[in-house]
């Protein structure tokens, strides 16, 4: 909890045990803002020491570094991030806007440039405008960034998220891994390990590595605690995967994405008019948005609701879900809820020729893939899943 008076700052800062909600540790810090990366050091070292965490010399640096060292500037990149979670085309303009003022103080900076691309990607991503216009500025971004600073870690983690966009799973784990072997803590980076490893190679044991390294680095935002989530999820703990998700969702009510996946969860939970409920909420709020739309097709296919699921389904946002792994995953599950099986197939197909090797999500864990788990063509399809995933490269994890 952070609050601003003038000149004066006052930082709270609290731990919770995720488990049991137990407050297991609270410090408030005071100070102006001309010292606020003094505090900002203080409450990073403060949060390593309540852990308990044995960090070596060279990661304490890593949680003292300060890449940019302007105090306004500082605030506009750090508005900018909380306008990124929301994911809608109005607060990643209002991002845009916020690390431009903080450019035209510093001027180059690597880490806003990031910033800058990331923006652009996620325009592109969530489809709501940009399309290889916008990529191609995500990866200007990008390059500008490493010609600042080569090994900027920030910077091969963005350059990966973009080959996934691309489709390019290779390249997309190359960087990724190369971000990895330089600072293994950068929590966007760790998050997209762990969604890869979790979600699309099915490797829960790497992934489980990851998030203990994630929340023991940066245990504060929701964003990272629901990451747990997504283990809990892929080992078909689906009840305790719920369960996070909900407290993220009380945490950030508004927060799209979160609401997306307690929708989802509530529904691989069996509680399906819950998340007809909040499906609703989200298209309300949100009534063009992808996570909106996606989310109802799904409402509509789990109610056996052809005319309305397919109507939703436009020749526009099928060319999307042809580049999006987990939306090509979630049509292969619409589908074949509708008993659309070959068009449940063509899109599994779809899913796994964009890198997603996991074999025990797809050849048993998915409930909604029941329909079509007979037919011949996907029993094929599992052979190549089965083989994909028994030989996913494993993660180094840097020595130093």
């Amino acid at each position: 909890n952070v609050r601003k008076s003038g000149n004066n700052i006052r930082i709270r800062a609290r731990l919770i045990d995720a488990a049991n909600d137990a407050q297991l540790w609270v410090e408030e810090y005071t100070g102006t803002l001309e010292n606020i990366f003094t505090i900002q050091d203080q409450v990073a070292r403060s949060i390593v020491d309540a852990l308990q965490l044995e960090l070596g010399s060279e990661e304490m640096e890593k949680i003292a570094e300060i890449t940019i060292k302007d105090v306004r500037a500082y605030e506009y990149y750090m508005r900018a991030k909380q306008e990124i979670l929301q994911r809608t085309e109005e607060s990643l303009d209002r991002a845009l806007k916020f690390l431009q003022d903080g450019l035209d103080i510093l001027g180059e900076n690597a880490t806003i440039y990031t910033g800058m691309g990331n923006v652009y990607l996620i325009f592109v991503d969530y489809g709501i405008r940009g399309g290889d216009v916008y990529l191609q500025k995500a990866e200007e971004y990008a390059k500008k960034a490493l010609s600042l600073e080569s090994n900027s870690a920030l910077a091969l983690d963005l350059l990966g998220s973009i080959e996934r966009q691309k489709g390019n799973i290779t390249e997309f784990l190359r960087y990724k891994k190369h971000a990895f072997s330089i600072d293994p803590n950068v929590p966007a980076n760790l998050r997209s390990l762990i969604y890869y490893y979790s979600f699309m190679a099915g490797k829960s044991s790497v992934a489980n590595l990851l998030v203990k390294r994630l929340l023991e680095i940066d245990p504060v935002p929701p964003r990272n605690q629901y990451i747990a989530m997504q283990v809990h999820w892929m080992e078909g703990r689906f009840d305790i995967a719920l369960e996070l998700q909900h407290k993220v969702y009380l945490m950030e009510p508004d927060n799209p994405v979160g609401l997306w996946y307690y929708a989802q969860l509530l529904a691989w939970n069996n509680q399906y008019e819950d998340a007809y409920e909040y499906i609703d909420k989200l298209a309300q709020d949100l009534p063009q948005h992808v996570l909106s739309w996606s989310n109802l097709f799904f409402k509509y296919s789990l109610q056996g609701d052809k005319d309305k699921a397919l109507k939703l389904i436009t020749e526009e946002r099928k060319s999307f879900a042809r580049k999006d792994y987990h939306m090509a995953w979630l049509f292969a599950e619409c589908y074949a809820l509708l008993d659309e099986k070959q068009e449940a197939l063509d899109w599994l197909e779809v899913a796994i020729s964009k890198g997603w090797a996991n074999y025990p999500l797809f050849s048993q864990l998915d409930p909604f893939l029941a329909n079509i788990r007979g037919e011949t063509r996907f029993k094929k399809l599992m052979e190549k899943v089965k083989f994909d995933w028994e030989n996913v490269e494993d993660l180094e994890w840097p020595t130093k």
